[in-house]
């Protein structure tokens, strides 16, 4: 699965984005769910409490880092990894979830690898797609998206993203949403 996900953080808190890979959803339970019932994905009943395979950014605490970590989300755990600079500033960059054949999940930004969450898990078909987030005082989009079969080889997921040097962004102080 690829993306384009400008997404600019502006806030230290409040603004997320959040892409996965579900396995064993109950699409007729996912019918009948409203927002009245909370989140759709929140106690497990309707969808599975964790993704086969997804990404969020950011992932940091809210504060002032907020923004310098992304998530990437396996079946059994997550990964964190650096932020590229890219998303800090929501400059258009393209996403790849790439949940490999022995259920291991990948997540690469502009064709490099930021990392893969290495435990396994049996993963179940169909697979469903899944976006969601936050966007108090920013836009956060997605599109165009492309979903392919197979393991996208012009990744080389064997070589991770280097750390890279924090970099400042402008930000307000945290604050309470408008009444």
């Amino acid at each position: 699965m690829s993306a384009l996900p400008p997404t600019p953080v502006t806030l230290a808190q409040w603004q997320e984005l959040e892409v996965d890979l579900h396995a064993g959803i109950d699409t007729a339970k996912v019918r009948m769910w409203n927002s009245s019932a909370g989140y759709l994905w929140n106690d497990g009943r309707t969808l599975p409490v964790a993704p086969a395979c997804g990404f969020k950014y950011p992932a940091g605490n809210e504060g002032a880092r907020y923004a310098e970590q992304a998530i990437i989300i396996g079946a059994r755990n997550s990964v964190a990894a650096p932020a590229p600079p890219s998303l800090r500033t929501g400059q258009p960059s393209r996403l790849t979830i790439q949940l490999f054949p022995d259920g291991r999940c990948g997540v690469a930004i502009d064709g490099i690898a930021l990392g893969i969450a290495e435990e396994t898990a049996a993963i179940a078909n169909p697979i469903r797609l899944l976006i969601l987030g936050n966007s108090y005082k920013t836009k956060s989009l997605v599109g165009p998206l492309t979903l392919t079969r197979g393991v996208d080889t012009t990744i080389d997921w064997n070589t991770r993203r280097p750390p890279e040097p924090p970099v400042t962004s402008p930000r307000t102080a945290r604050t309470a949403p408008p009444d």
